[in-house]
């Protein structure tokens, strides 16, 4: 019997001693398992971050394409308006000198006319009227005449070329001689009227 629990303690021994080997041996295995799976882990990581890169290098070409794209749009479009703006400008410029050459016909058939003409009354008339035909055009285009004389003052529309006295007190302060007359385009100043301006002053107390 007691060679019976002799060989028991030799087995158990054994086996224990067994164990702790095939811990030994399986130590290394787990070790490369764990090594490869943290290689695989960065691997599929670099790939990540090399994909993720190449989406982003191919968003900035597509979006700087489109920059480019869009810049040369807009450099055509601004000189393609430009040039539309430079063509209307010559039409409408166009379009006014016409008007203006009729006036300039009734002149040069006024001159023909008056070439030895002692009728001065005559010639005077056809001026007349060419000037109002001349104002009527000028109408039409948005443009009037400033009223000054016998009006106040206004220093947005009048040019004060000089103050001159006057008698009458309801002068004072207004424009009682125009140098040249001003001009308005739809309520926008052209040119401002040249004028005089009257200026009352109390006559002295002799007494």
């Amino acid at each position: 019997m007691d060679e019976d629990k002799k060989a028991g303690k030799e087995i158990e021994v054994e086996f224990i001693e067994e164990e702790a080997k095939n811990d030994q041996d399986s130590a290394p295995a787990v070790e490369a398992s764990e090594e490869k799976e943290s290689h695989r882990k960065m691997k599929k990581s670099k790939d990540d971050s090399k994909r993720k890169s190449e989406e982003f290098q191919k968003k900035y070409e597509d979006l700087h394409e489109q920059f480019l794209r869009l810049r040369a749009e807009f450099a055509n479009f601004k000189k393609r308006m430009e040039r539309e703006q430079i063509e209307f400008s010559e039409y409408l410029k166009g379009e006014v000198v016409k008007k203006f050459l009729v006036i300039l016909d009734d002149f040069d058939h006024m001159i023909q006319k008056s070439e030895g003409e002692e009728n001065q009354k005559s010639l005077l008339e056809g001026a007349q009227m060419i000037y109002e035909k001349f104002i009527g055009v000028l109408k039409e285009q948005g443009i009037q005449r400033i009223e000054a004389l016998d009006h106040e003052f206004n220093p947005e529309l009048h040019e004060a070329m000089l103050m001159q006295p006057v008698e009458n007190s309801d002068k004072n302060g207004k424009v009682i001689t125009v140098f040249q007359e001003g001009y308005v385009l739809n309520n926008r100043l052209l040119r401002p009227s040249k004028v005089v301006v009257g200026e009352y002053a109390e006559p002295e107390d002799k007494n």
